[in-house]
């Protein structure tokens, strides 16, 4: 139990202070405090809450269940108490659309509009939730069109960089490279709704390319990442409702951001009422479909972007994730590889890494072959207007002309390089390269090196 001064201690500090006594708790292996601070800083910030602190309580959660060997409670029921009420409501609500028997429409909207009125949000986005509804119930009325204008962004056919690694890769180094040139545009964040195995883009993929996409995978991804009004079940549901109401609070050009929204409702509609009908021309304008709402899904991402610069991103999707290209366009995607052994150096001096050496091999290892199914899988994709740049994460950092040439490959010239050396340290980079040489357990380092042997760096071949 939490004493009286500690709470006073959380109630009139800062989220840092919250982080640090969550930390300290954590540092203790006092796993029961830390998902106690855990639930009174969502009481104070809800989904505002610093992602340290889910971090600290996910790890705890995880912990408590190994110490007890069993589920304490529960991870639904846990994960439920970060509900805000009126989702508890809207939960009730899906789970008579999923049934879809004798379906009262009506009854349904107007349920919607009782629960969305009496929420805490701001009116701009109950607006907004209350047209997508509208739009996104009609797929289910047979004699009402699916048709609806789609609003489309200035920069909707503008090439956007995506700089995507496996873990501790290097692509930060490439982004903070990148970051030091003028008419830059830069997006520093991870995006759950495209990547997110149960809950985002890529499982609607997935499900589509394995013949199993059903209705309640189309609507259980409208609730969670359109309109944000679900149960919270558990920590993918929790960071992946917190990442889309962080995003719309913090977006500039709401507007703009709030009519894609409302675009996304309308393919999903259409989406459902594909599948609804059955027949055999769906499966080709489902796909259509699909590709159009990834479109969409990565424009919420840039929409806050003026149209005169390059806009890159790091990580909005990871490259085991890559399949997310047939079904995107516009795309310069530059994958980031590094030798195994100083990424796995990397790797374990996070805190929140715990890993043994064999274990690390086998992912890295599917990782790598992941990686290169799907790298052929797009490159035989045709029609596609993405191109594809792997860049060494060593030659990249040990090389200038090597970066130099990825200016050229990516549209930036050399001349609007303002601010070198701000972000981007080469020596410090450098240490990350040859991490691996004096590292404590040369055992695990000759191990990588004989199973990975094809992907670690030739550093003798070099000129």
């Amino acid at each position: 139990m939490l004493s009286a001064d500690i709470i006073d201690e959380i109630t009139i500090g800062t989220k840092e202070t919250l982080v640090l006594l969550v930390k300290r708790s954590f540092d203790n292996k006092d796993y029961v405090n830390v998902l106690n601070l855990f639930k009174i800083a969502f009481s104070l910030y809800e989904f505002d809450t610093p992602l340290a602190i889910l971090r600290y309580a996910r790890t705890s959660y995880n912990n408590l269940i190994k110490i007890f060997n069993k589920d304490i409670g529960g991870i639904q029921d846990y994960w439920k108490m970060f509900t805000l009420p009126y989702m508890k409501s809207v939960h009730t609500l899906i789970q008579v659309i999923v049934k879809q028997k004798d379906l009262d429409i009506p009854r349904v909207k107007n349920q919607f509009i009782s629960i969305i009125n009496s929420s805490n949000l701001n009116d701009i986005y109950k607006k907004c939730y209350l047209e997508s509804f509208e739009i996104f119930t009609n797929s289910f009325v047979d004699d009402i069109l699916g048709n609806q204008k789609l609003f489309i962004p200035f920069n909707h056919n503008t090439n956007k960089v995506i700089i995507a690694g496996i873990k501790y890769s290097g692509s930060s180094a490439v982004y903070d490279f990148l970051k030091e040139f003028k008419d830059v545009s830069l997006l520093n964040i991870e995006k759950p709704i495209l990547e997110n195995k149960k809950l985002g883009f890529i499982n609607l993929i997935n499900k589509f390319e394995d013949k199993q996409l059903q209705i309640e995978d189309v609507i259980n991804f409208y609730f969670v990442n359109i309109i944000c009004c679900t149960l919270i079940f558990d920590s993918n549901y929790y960071t992946q409702i917190r990442f889309n109401f962080r995003e719309l609070r913090a977006v500039k050009n709401k507007t703009a951001y709030l009519e894609l929204i409302l675009s996304c409702s309308t393919i999903i509609s259409n989406i459902i009422r594909e599948i609804r009908k059955g027949d055999h021309t769906s499966k080709s304008i489902i796909l259509s479909l699909l590709k159009q709402l990834g479109n969409f899904i990565v424009d919420l991402s840039f929409v806050d972007f003026p149209s005169t610069v390059t806009p890159i991103s790091r990580t909005l999707f990871h490259i085991d994730n890559m399949k997310i290209l047939n079904y995107i366009d516009n795309i310069t995607f530059i994958p980031v590889l590094r030798d195994p052994r100083s990424r796995y150096v990397s790797y374990i001096s996070d805190d929140f890494n715990d890993i043994s050496i064999d274990r690390y091999i086998k992912e890295s290892l599917n990782s790598y072959k992941k990686y290169e199914q799907e790298l052929t899988s797009i490159s035989q994709q045709s029609g596609s207007n993405n191109l594809i740049y792997p860049i060494s994460f060593e030659d990249f950092v040990l090389n200038e002309e090597y970066r130099i040439e990825l200016l050229g490959k990516i549209g930036i010239n050399i001349s609007q390089h303002v601010y070198p050396k701000k972000f981007f340290v080469v020596d410090d980079s450098i240490k990350n390269v040859y991490n691996f040489i004096n590292y404590s357990n040369q055992d695990e380092i000759s191990c990588i090196k004989s199973q990975l042997d094809s992907y670690c760096y030739k550093f003798d071949e070099q000129p």
